[in-house]
Order: structure tokens, then sequence, then C-alpha cells
């Protein structure tokens, strides 16, 4: 089996740690996979009927390494990206910015009903 394997399954290792431990420290991740890509390497070596190699070793981390190189480029894209309802003229952000706007997301519940409650033709069937 050659190294691609190795380097796809540990990416996937890392992408999976990365997503579920945003809050611990990617290099952390990224060390504490490439070091049990090794310590495997060694064992495999000692077991007698398998054979450890230096270059599985270097293509799981390789696939760390990829995988944490892709996860800070897309991560840092998605706080790129302007969010609904941006209006840089008024200096507002998010969604609901400008409530004239047809790209607005969200409304308040009072600019949704003025008052009255939206559902009160669904709850006259009902009495």
């Amino acid at each position: 089996m050659g190294q691609g394997p190795h380097a796809i399954g540990y990416g996937t290792l890392m992408a999976s740690a990365l997503l579920a431990y945003p809050k611990e420290s990617k290099l952390r991740l990224a060390a504490l996979l490439c070091l049990h890509g090794c310590l495997i390497e060694v064992l495999q070596y000692f077991s007698g009927y398998r054979y450890g190699d230096w270059q599985d070793a270097l293509a799981d981390c390789v696939g760390v390494i990829v995988a944490l190189v892709v996860f800070v480029i897309v991560s840092n894209l998605a706080f790129m990206v302007r969010p609904l309802g941006h209006d840089a003229s008024s200096g507002k952000e998010g969604p609901g910015a400008d409530n004239n706007s047809k790209l607005s997301a969200t409304t308040t519940s009072k600019e949704n009903t003025n008052g009255a409650n939206p559902h009160a033709d669904r709850l006259d069937k009902f009495n």
C-alpha cells in the first residue's frame, strides 16, 4: 500500500479533530496526530509481523499538515464573506440592517406583526 491512503486517513483524522475540538490548540492537535502516526509505525516495527516504515509516518504527518492548512484557509475565508443585509454606507452590519432592504434576512417580531398575532387567522379556525 502506498502513502496516499496514509495521508488521506490522517488528513481526515485531523479535520475531524479540528471540528470536534474547536477550542483546542490547532498546533497541539496536529502534533498529537503526527506523534500518533509515528508511534504506530514504531510499534509495527516491533510487532514481528508488520513493518514500520518512515515514509508512512511522513505521509501521516503530511496529511495532518495539509488538513490543517486547508482548515485554516477555509475558516479565514468564511469570515471574509459579507453578511446578508450588510450596509457599508450606514455602518450597520448583519441581517436586518436595513429594514427596507429586500436582502434583509430577519426582522423583529414587532415589524412582522405590528402588535397583532401573526397566526390569529390560524387560531380562529380552532375556536
